[in-house]
Order: structure tokens, then C-alpha cells, then sequence
């Protein structure tokens, strides 16, 4: 359930208790405890008639946690991660390099998804004489595909290939929207 006064989504446990994370079963009057690790130790939050309520505490005491810790909000974290797409795509037009899509989990040409990596899962490598060369770890895919285009031209760079050619237009116009003859009235 979700309690929208606070904002804050319970989560329940996969058991056999069916009871919120973060919760237990006691004694029958309050049966439900509610206890959350703070700086290493579990801390006891309260006895609790309904389990709704223990989940309540407990997300309640786990958001201060967060929030004292500097821990961004998954709205903060979006929007931080547009920011970095959007300066990604810029630098690469900038540069004049492609980012080249793909069908593959990482999106791009070069860039591979890692999940086990929360705050940074896409990682660029390139293949540099026969061998994989880890380029970095990202927050974004657009990123790690910025990575990947710069070794790319460096390295077409150092044995003195052209670039590659420019990407071919878009049809209907540069945005995908039809392309309309403008004609000057006078």
C-alpha cells in the first residue's frame, strides 16, 4: 500500500510471513514489530496492532535515514541522470562524433550494461589490438557511448584513418518532421 500523506511506498517482504520489510511478528496483542539498522545496529521502532502501521514507522525511520545521509530522492536521481544525458548528447554534437545506437542492453555501440553496479551500471570498453579496453564505468548509457566514440576517433586518430562519414539525414527532415517548401509572398 502506499500512505500519500508522507509519500512513501511499503514495501512487502517475499516470505512466507507476508509481512512489510522491516517488520515481525510478535505477541498477539501488538503482534507486529517494527526495526531498522542505524549506523550498524538494529533499532527497535515501536510494537504495532496492524502491520500497515509497522510499515509505516519503519518507512518513515528509513526515509530520515536517507535523507540524513544525503541519499538523493528517485526524483533528484532522474533528474540528475536527463542533466547527464542532455550534456552527453551535447559534447558528442560538439565533438562532431556518433553515437551509435544498438539493440543491445547498453543502447550504444561499445557500452554494456552492468546491473550489479547501482549507482554507475554502464560500461564502455572498446577493442584495442585484439583486447578489450575498459573505458570507465557511467550513470548514463549516453555517457559510456560519448566514452566509446572519443577512443573510437582516437584511435582512428593514431593510425591515421579518415573519420568516418557523417551520418546520413534523417528522412522527413532533421527532427523526423515532414520537410515543407517555404515559399515568400510579397
Amino acid at each position: 500500500g502506499t500512505n500519500t500523506r508522507d509519500c512513501l511506498a511499503l514495501a512487502w517482504a517475499p516470505s512466507r510471513s507476508a509481512a512489510p520489510a522491516g517488520l515481525r511478528s510478535c505477541r498477539k496483542s501488538k503482534p507486529f514489530a517494527a526495526q531498522l539498522y542505524i549506523d550498524g545496529r538494529m533499532q527497535h521502532l515501536g510494537l504495532f496492532a496492524v502491520a500497515e502501521e509497522a510499515a509505516l514507522a519503519y518507512a518513515r525511520a528509513a526515509k530520515e535515514q536517507r535523507q540524513a545521509a544525503g541519499v538523493p530522492t528517485a526524483a533528484e536521481r532522474g533528474a540528475a541522470e536527463a542533466e547527464a544525458r542532455r550534456r552527453a548528447l551535447e559534447a558528442a554534437e560538439a565533438e562532431g562524433l556518433r553515437l551509435e545506437r544498438t539493440d543491445g542492453p547498453g543502447g550504444f555501440k561499445g557500452v554494456h550494461r552492468d546491473d550489479s553496479k547501482k549507482s554507475k551500471p554502464f560500461q564502455a570498453q572498446i577493442r584495442s589490438n585484439g583486447r578489450k579496453q575498459y573505458l570507465g564505468n557511467f550513470a548514463v548509457a549516453e555517457e559510456a557511448a560519448l566514452a566509446y566514440a572519443r577512443a573510437a576517433r582516437d584511435k582512428r586518430q593514431v593510425a591515421g584513418l579518415p573519420a568516418p562519414a557523417p551520418p546520413p539525414p534523417v528522412p522527413g527532415g532533421s527532427r523526423g518532421f515532414p520537410v515543407e517548401e517555404a515559399s515568400l509572398v510579397s
